[in-house]
């Protein structure tokens, strides 16, 4: 199973420094201290495309073997053995604004994007009534016309909100796109509507936990 989570920094902080903290001191921190993700990769914006501001400083993705994952996870954060991490968090993030939420993926365009030069994340979130089986059918319609054209995309995968709590999440799509180098223009052209969308360019950053880890 798969959480996006969307991190925020530090008001007094800039993006440089809250990436370099979160690269060279958090992540190694916390990898040390886990054994249940299947996958890790840091998404920090590089660039506010459309519909911005993006309101967070990284999108992190982490995959887990199963639920039990998960569930050990959750519990392992909340005990003393992982204060360091809980300290360590404070001192980067602003933990408040953090928001985390279950997606489901679907893979588009199943290729390699080992090589790929740049990295797309679209946002999209419904307008209010509007059901969400409904709107992703209509995203989905809007993007295939930019997917066909050239450049045509390295490797493309939806993340569909699963999350049916009392907070829904912000957004209900997150669609990941990488690119070889250039990419076209799919904000005014291939956006659905209703509803809001975010894009941003990302600096993806990957840790690899096993031979199935995402790329």
């Amino acid at each position: 199973m798969k959480i996006i989570a969307l991190i925020v920094r530090r008001h007094e902080l800039a993006r440089a420094e809250f990436r370099r903290h979160y690269e060279e001191v958090h992540a190694p921190l916390a990898l040390r201290h886990f054994d249940q993700f299947s996958g890790y990769v840091r998404n920090h914006v590089a660039e506010e495309i459309a519909g911005g501001p993006a309101g967070f400083d990284c999108l992190t993705e982490f995959w887990y073997r199963d639920r039990a994952a998960l569930a050990g996870v959750l519990a392992y954060l909340e005990s003393p053995a992982a204060e360091p991490i809980r300290r360590d968090e404070t001192t980067f993030m602003d933990k408040a604004a953090n928001v985390f939420f279950p997606v489901e993926e679907k893979i588009v365009i199943a290729g390699d994007a080992a090589g790929a030069g740049r990295k797309i994340i679209m946002l999209g979130a419904r307008a209010p009534g509007q059901p969400l089986k409904l709107f992703v059918r209509d995203w989905e319609t809007a993007l295939a016309a930019g997917l066909a054209a050239p450049p045509r995309p390295l490797r493309c995968v939806h993340n569909i909100a699963a999350g049916t709590g009392a907070s829904p999440p912000p957004w209900d799509v997150v669609t990941m796109l990488w690119y070889a180098a250039s990419f076209p223009q799919l904000a005014q052209r291939d956006r659905p509507r209703p509803g809001r969308c975010l894009i941003v360019r990302a600096d993806q950053r990957i840790t690899r936990l096993s031979p199935t880890a995402p790329t």
